[in-house]
């Protein structure tokens, strides 16, 4: 995958519907939604190798799916000489709006396709390039052969490597076997190559991103030519001895595997690599520099990288899409001629929509495209951005006020262009029909219709004559060309030749005279002025590193191209003179003649009787282990083995687990093949609180509990759900000390006190809203908000059953102070009311410090947290220091008021009594150290409220200073 991600499963907790979740058990974060705006009808169709699943609106592409796949699988075969000892699942959707609902994968939002070790499965949308899409699927199924030299028929859900081979070695040779080289890859290698910023290569470490490049992964960019000079020195069956070393190193660990396969070290490898690069690269030496160009301004720090831009027709602003390296994000800036930042139009992390824009990278043919319009009278700015399952267009003023948001429902909106009528705007997108098409909107009505019906791929339409036709880059498998679309009569001409090299951006001189574009001629983009009148074409710039998306602007010392610059990792605006000539391009002719003789991709000659229905096929995972502890005496064990649908859409789960000697086993049955899902649960759950037997003295509590439930979840957004719960079960608690069983008796006999424990049917029905725009980092949340608010109301159908209703409310808030740092605030407030009133538990762990687990409970009251958490070592990012990066500290405060029954304050201190006066909290420091994945957690806490026992005593502090030790995420 283009980022592809390694599935894991996890355990899934016991969500016992009729309590709130944050009380029962410790759920760090409540998650956003995985929200599916369509239900997939599933077919299956199987070929030699695959086993290949689709649905009917995108049958149409089957027979192109079926025979990329077959043929890629034959071109990898010949290369590894293995093949995978199973058949692959090959999943397709019909668009990426579609691919992004896929549910056996957390997120894959801005990834061109996936594969996974776990089931050997690959996914991926179709609604790309033709020649893209077979680059893919090539992509994807090289990564399905690496699994199973590394994993074997087991596949990695049963294999752990000691030493797991760097990204550079899956990706790298996944794109490798494409044996196609993208324009913009290609720009940042040799750019590292000629500017000496060349990462080291190691069998055992991650590449390093070339000094001063925020817009690349190497693993890719650069993974893909080790592999070519791998088979350039060593030949292919240097390739194939190199996997066989590193699956033996992968197991055993040791050996050097550059040294086993091809007779030099690790350290001459890079050598030879390093030479390689450069006399490939030599014939680029002489070009120039960007530094020859004329910079138009430097990006103010935090920002870093011109994406795309749009230059405003008055040339007072320019709009760019940057690099924000502060909040790690996207974002839209106006700014001034000199560079000054007028206003950022998204600042922040923003809920109003998910991504902007959505032709921005990753992607391998989209740095280019043109993704900010502004209007004729330079005061509104256009752009897309993801608000659901499709775009919307967004249009705003100067000032950053919003001023139209138009959801449009078509896939992969991109390209907006305003008219110069100003009222409407052209833009690109795939039709219902799954055809590229360039569309026209009018802005006041909202309504838009197609102005092109052909297949081939079209990006950056410009308008030029004063509205009456557009231009645009067309593309088809092998070769590109520019276009011009008459708007009157809705008629295409080809401007220029058609030939195998990358055209893009197009833009017209303002007295409609000249072409100017970009394009690849000799192996790296740079632009080009074409006359219309002669046809002759004239180059104006011979980068080192590479020039695109060129627009051309009248100003009053002449006429300037504008264009983005690649040099030393950066991308930066920059101009040169309309007039600029450094030769006369004689095109050849094999260049057109093999554009024109581009082959047509492989297709399968589909059996329509071996279509069939897709049922519930099982696929087994292996348990995971969750073991831990909480303080001294507590320890924690879990397992989970699930049974899941090939597809993710359906799950069996059978849970176990073990605190100390309190179980837990459960069976769960998951739909989550529609919008709205569901989970049905049977169980039985045995835990424990500390409870009081009487006025002075505490003990454990057995809280035990059988029966089922069911949940429903309707998530509203990304950010927002409802849920709905029904249960039905049975509730036992006592004391697990008989004699302290008897005491608790003896005193409500005594007393005529009300018993708090249990021994009731439970009929709960829930409803609870819940949304999380929290925006995690690799060390948990670092900025947004997250909360919950259940109500639940038990039905008393006799004596019986227990006649109850609980409100429960968490608001948790993260502010971000710096880079790394932020305030945590977490407000929890409770209240359950009847005969037998639920009872919420809390201490130990993270959730209360400098308190025993579970030790403090009630039936009403709230608790709060506070934290400042921040990196131990600030610096440490700066020098690429990951071992100084896992250390984090905080300063913390946790404060409660619990009330228990008919308003008693419950206050438990110890065995010798209780407070019935003030709130209980404790204050203190952490630090977290992040090993193997996992949080360690040392806090040293100072608490405060334990009361002296003394019948009638004045009220006087008794503070507590503790270590405290637990594995997991803060709140």
């Amino acid at each position: 995958m283009k980022r592809w991600t390694v599935f894991w499963l996890t355990v899934t907790g016991v969500a016992l519907g009729a309590w709130p979740l944050g009380a029962q058990v410790y759920i760090p974060y409540y998650g956003k939604n995985q929200v599916h705006y369509d239900h997939f009808r599933w077919k299956i169709y199987k070929t030699e190798h695959f086993d290949i699943y689709f649905y009917p609106e995108a049958a149409y592409a089957l027979p192109t799916v079926a025979g990329i796949a077959e043929s890629a699988y034959q071109k990898i075969y010949r290369i590894l000489q293995t093949a995978p000892p199973f058949r692959i699942p090959l999943i397709y959707y019909r668009n990426q709006a579609e691919y992004e609902q896929i549910n056996y994968l957390q997120d894959v939002t801005g990834s061109l396709g996936v594969a996974e070790p776990v089931y050997n499965r690959m996914a991926f949308p179709i609604d790309m390039p033709p020649d893209l899409l077979q680059d893919v699927i090539t992509h994807e199924l090289t990564h399905i052969f690496e699994f199973a030299i590394m994993y074997g028929q087991l596949g990695g859900r049963a294999i752990n490597l000691r030493i797991s081979p760097p990204a550079w070695v899956w990706e790298g040779f996944a794109d490798y076997t494409t044996g196609r080289r993208d324009p913009f890859n290609t720009m940042i290698v040799r750019d590292a190559v000629l500017t000496e910023r060349l990462p080291y290569v190691s069998a055992t470490r991650e590449l390093e991103v070339p000094a001063g490049s925020e817009i690349t992964l190497p693993q890719y960019t650069l993974g893909s030519f080790i592999w070519e000079f791998v088979r350039d020195r060593f030949g292919e069956a240097g390739i194939r001895q190199f996997w066989f070393q590193l699956r033996k190193m992968g197991f055993l660990g040791g050996a050097d595997p550059f040294l086993a396969a091809f007779g030099v070290t690790e350290q001459r490898f890079n050598e030879l690599f390093a030479d390689y690069l450069r006399n490939r690269f030599r014939d680029f030496l002489d070009r120039e520099p960007a530094l020859q160009y004329h910079r138009v301004f430097e990006l103010p720090y935090p920002y870093r990288n011109i994406m795309t831009y749009a230059i405003s027709p008055d040339g007072r602003y320019v709009a760019v899409g940057t690099v924000n390296i502060y909040d790690y994000d996207l974002d839209i800036l106006i700014l001034d001629r000199r560079g000054h930042v007028v206003r950022n139009l998204t600042p922040g992390y923003t809920t109003a929509f998910q991504d902007f824009p959505a032709e921005l990278p990753p992607g391998r043919f989209d740095m280019a495209l043109r993704s900010l319009t502004w209007s004729p009278d330079s005061r509104r700015v256009a752009f897309f951005a993801r608000t659901g399952k499709y775009q919307s267009l967004f249009v705003m003023d100067v000032s950053g006020r919003k001023l139209q948001e138009i959801y449009i429902p078509l896939n992969k909106t991109a390209s907006p262009a305003f008219h110069p009528d100003g009222r409407h705007l052209s833009f690109t997108a795939y039709d219902r029909e799954g055809r590229p098409t360039i569309f026209l909107m009018d802005l006041v009505t909202r309504k838009y219709e197609p102005l092109t019906q052909d297949d081939t791929y079209k990006e950056t339409p410009v308008w030029v004559d004063g509205g009456k036709a557009l231009l645009y880059v067309g593309r088809q498998p092998g070769r590109s060309a520019i276009y011009r679309l008459d708007l009157a009569t809705r008629q295409v001409t080809r401007v220029g030749p058609a030939a195998p090299w990358y055209f893009s951006t197009p833009t017209l001189s303002p007295d409609g005279r000249y072409l100017v574009f970009s394009a690849d001629m000799d192996g790296a983009l740079d632009l080009y002025r074409m006359d219309l009148q002669s046809g002759e074409i004239v180059r104006m710039t011979r980068a080192m590193g590479g020039n695109f998306s060129p627009t051309v602007v009248a100003e009053t010392d002449g006429s300037w191209v504008y264009f983005i610059g690649f040099f030393k990792g950066q991308l930066h605006l920059y101009r040169v003179a309309m007039d600029r000539q450094l030769a006369v391009v004689q095109l050849p002719a094999e260049a057109t003649q093999v554009a024109e003789a581009a082959a047509e991709l492989p297709r399968l000659n589909i059996d329509p009787a071996g279509i069939q229905k897709k049922g519930f096929r099982p696929v087994l995972g292996a348990p995971p282990t969750l073991i831990g502890g909480a303080d001294q005496f507590t320890y924690a064990f879990a397992s989970a083995i699930t049974f899941e649908d090939i597809l993710g859409d359906q799950a069996f789960t059978v849970f176990l687990q073990r605190i100390s000697s309190f179980n837990t086993f459960y069976v769960s049955y998951l739909d989550r093949a529609r919008r709205f899902q569901y989970l049905t649960e049977l169980f039985w759950a045995d835990t424990f609180f500390i409870g009081p037997i009487d006025d002075r003295f505490i003990d454990f509590v057995k809280d035990s509990v059988i029966g089922g439930d069911v949940f429903g979840y309707y998530p509203l957004s990304l950010w927002s759900r409802i849920e709905l719960g029904l249960g039905f079960f049975r509730i036992r608690q006592k004391f697990l000390d008989p004699f302290s069983q008897a005491l608790h008796e003896a005193y409500l006999r005594r007393t005529g006190a009300q018993d708090f424990l249990i021994n009731q049917w439970d009929v709960p029905v829930t409803l609870a809203y819940t949304f999380e725009t929290t925006r995690f980092w690799w060390f948990g949340p670092l900025s947004g908000q997250t909360g919950r608010i259940a109500v639940i109301y038990s039905l008393p159908f006799s004596q019986d059953f227990i006649r109850r209703t609980t409100l429960y409310g968490d608001y948790r808030r993260y502010l971000r102070l710096s880079r790394f740092s932020l305030l945590a605030v977490r407000l929890q407030g409770f209240l359950s009311t009847g005969e037998r009133p639920y009872i919420f538990v809390f201490g130990g762990g993270l959730s209360f410090r400098g308190f025993d687990f579970r030790e403090l409970i009630g039936n009403r009251g709230v608790v709060a947290n506070l934290e400042y958490r921040f990196p131990l070592f600030p610096a440490a990012w700066r020098r690429r220091t990951p071992a100084l990066e896992a250390f984090r500290a905080r300063l913390f405060a946790d404060a409660g008021v619990l009330r228990l029954n008919e308003g008693v304050f419950f206050v438990p201190i110890s065995r010798s009594g209780f407070d019935v006066r003030k709130g209980v909290g404790s204050f203190g420091a952490g630090l977290t150290v992040f090993f193997g994945g996992l949080p360690l957690n040392l806090d040293l806490s100072y608490t405060w409220g334990r009361p002296i026992a003394e019948p009638n005593a004045r009220y006087r502090i008794d503070t507590r200073l503790r270590f405290d030790f637990s594995i997991g995420y803060p709140f």
